[in-house]
């Protein structure tokens, strides 16, 4: 249960990835009217929906069964046995079939997630159990008899309220939302840690694990859309203002200014787009119009240091 837990906010934290750097990217080329290969990458709100979907969920119907006084392990499996036929088609929550079970018999009480990064197997043993969080009678009979009042005050009416205690599941389900709650009202960094090797040897680059490391975390969807798309944009105003000394001759908007620019060679025609609101560079066409920039700035610059010189020299010279 407890790595069922861990697998769920790993699909969450996923899934914010994959919005922030996938669907949020192509929202903002259609809205900016920019012609751009569509993108196919691996969406997993169906694995999430499968596990903390409120009314079918994993955790909600642990949550359910919790409440039923005769309820097992067994009759857990099958609720969820019954919801994986019900949505065959989704293929996300599985059972081992017969020839497998034939061939282990430790299979009979395993069901399948397919997550984002592969299919996981669950035991159903002790799921009910794990749900309830329920304190032992002997603790909690300790609890109440301790001299100590802060510790008696921890205890005090405990068994009373278990019967209204929220299913462990759904308490951790709850937290979550708050977690993504906040992670949504923030501007994302991710950073993303890979192990070289599984038997942390140092110089050792097992290129296999590393590759399915990236695979799983999507990180080869990020390469292919930075490749694809346009990962530097400038409004335009800002273009212009920023760009508008590489040229010579005297531009009124962002429009003149790259057409000026295309003229000086310094755009590739293939290497931008103008958008609605913005002006899309790839890396390569960014990196060429700071480099340009770096050199006028510094012309700028002895230019000024030249006639400040001149002024200081001058003025010496009569004194």
């Amino acid at each position: 249960f407890e790595q069922l837990c861990i697998n769920c906010c790993n699909e969450k934290l996923q899934g914010h990835f994959n919005n922030h750097i996938f669907k949020l990217e192509q929202e903002q080329y259609a809205k900016e009217g920019i012609d751009v290969t569509k993108i196919e990458f691996k969406d997993n709100e169906d694995v999430i929906n499968t596990i903390d979907f409120k009314a079918t969920g994993i955790l909600q119907i642990i949550a359910d069964e919790l409440k039923v006084k005769t309820a097992t392990d067994a009759t857990l499996f099958a609720k969820l046995k019954k919801r994986a036929d019900a949505e065959k088609a989704e293929n996300i929550l599985s059972f081992p079939d017969n020839k497998e079970i034939k061939k282990d018999k430790g299979l009979e009480n395993v069901f399948r997630v397919q997550h984002f990064a592969g299919n996981v197997g669950y035991m159903i043993e002790r799921f009910l159990e794990k749900n309830r969080d329920s304190v032992p009678v002997l603790v909690q009979k300790l609890g109440e008899a301790s001299k100590n009042s802060f510790i008696q005050s921890l205890f005090k009416g405990s068994s009373k309220d278990a019967a209204k205690k929220t299913a462990l599941g759904l308490r951790f389900s709850k937290q979550l939302a708050d977690l993504m709650n906040e992670l949504n009202a923030t501007q994302p960094h991710y950073v993303r840690c890979v192990k070289p090797n599984a038997e942390k040897e140092k110089d050792h680059f097992d290129a296999e694990m590393v590759l399915d490391q990236l695979r799983y975390a999507g990180l080869l969807e990020v390469c292919r859309i930075r490749q694809m798309g346009y990962p530097v944009r400038r409004g335009h105003t800002e273009f212009f203002k920023r760009y508008a000394y590489l040229v010579d001759e005297k531009t009124s908007d962002h429009a003149a200014l790259i057409k000026a620019l295309e003229g000086a060679n310094i755009l590739d025609n293939t290497k931008f787009q103008i958008g609605n609101t913005k002006v899309f560079l790839k890396n390569d066409q960014a990196d060429t119009l700071e480099a340009k920039r770096g050199i006028a700035l510094s012309e700028f610059v002895k230019d000024i240091q030249r006639v400040v010189r001149g002024g200081l020299a001058r003025i010496r010279f009569k004194g």
